[in-house]
């Protein structure tokens, strides 16, 4: 495998000739397959089917392979002599961790394509699924999986996504205690961001608790969440304006504010890249963001 500057992320060589074939010529330099100019992260996680013709991969959410990342991702293939590359899942959801069985057409996966992490089989033709996606193992929470040569044996890891968000005071002088620790959210979720209310009584914060991510206000006194942006994709990055009176965040590579109360997100660019991690100057007169 090369990887690059995450544009250029995959390709297949020999090191040693190992085949005389005048069909498939033993080479010494690689080979371009696939160039990933949908996302900014490097395609990962490639895997041959049993018979050489082709190579499985995730193309994007590198960040999973060492952490709970939920980004949405797909998964590609291409032949392994070269040609272009099909897409064999969504990309509205989390799809990881390919594997071959050994027919090599049928492809297991992770994805939270119902919720809750489970196991996946979909069958792959020469230009692309067969067929929807069937489960074969629901609710099971995989991080990664790999199956035997022959087909028999499946094991998976578990890496379970419970993330929660607690709060505590910061003294005016002396050491926080750990006693003065106030749980904030409950139960199997992951929470990769959150940002508090100027008022300091509520907190806002993307979880996956239903699949995707969608944005969340909660009192710290407690009491039930309530969903303020509810999008067919994934909300991220909420920030609170410094008058307490909007919310920003990112989805689908565009910058968005919604009203703290809830409602319809306005986009506030269009810039015709992939836009993220939005931030309020302290008049909340402007917003920082990449892009």
């Amino acid at each position: 495998m090369i990887e690059s500057t995450g544009w250029l992320s995959a390709a297949a060589f020999q090191l040693e000739p190992t085949c005389r074939s005048t069909e498939h010529p033993p080479t010494t330099e690689p080979e371009l397959l696939d160039v990933n100019a949908e996302t900014p992260w490097p395609n990962h996680s490639l895997v041959w089917s049993p018979d050489g013709r082709r190579i499985a991969y995730v193309k994007g959410n590198y960040s999973w392979r060492k952490s709970l990342n939920q980004m949405s991702v797909a998964i590609w293939v291409v032949d392994a002599d070269g040609g272009t590359s099909v897409q064999v899942t969504d990309e509205e959801s989390m799809n990881l961790s390919p594997q071959w069985l050994p027919d090599s057409r049928h492809l297991l996966f992770v994805s939270n394509r119902d919720g809750t992490r489970g196991i996946y089989v979909v069958e792959v033709g020469m230009d692309g699924p067969r067929g929807p996606p069937r489960s074969v193992l629901p609710s099971s929470d995989p991080h990664s999986i790999s199956v035997s040569a022959d087909g028999k044996k499946l094991a998976y890891a578990r890496f379970p996504a419970a993330q929660n968000i607690w709060s505590i005071p910061i003294p005016q002088i002396g050491v926080a205690s750990i006693k003065d620790v106030v749980p904030v959210t409950e139960g199997n979720q992951v929470i990769e961001s959150h940002s508090l209310s100027p008022g300091r009584d509520s907190i806002v914060y993307e979880s996956a608790r239903r699949g995707n991510f969608d944005l969340y206000k909660k009192a710290l006194a407690g009491g039930e969440p309530t969903r303020i942006v509810d999008l067919p994709g994934h909300a991220f990055g909420p920030q609170w304006s410094p008058d307490g009176s909007e919310i920003a965040f990112y989805s689908g590579g565009g910058i968005y504010t919604v009203p703290a109360a809830g409602g319809v997100p306005s986009s506030i660019e269009g810039f015709p890249g992939r836009s993220s991690d939005p931030a309020w100057s302290p008049d909340g007169l402007s917003i920082a963001f990449l892009s």
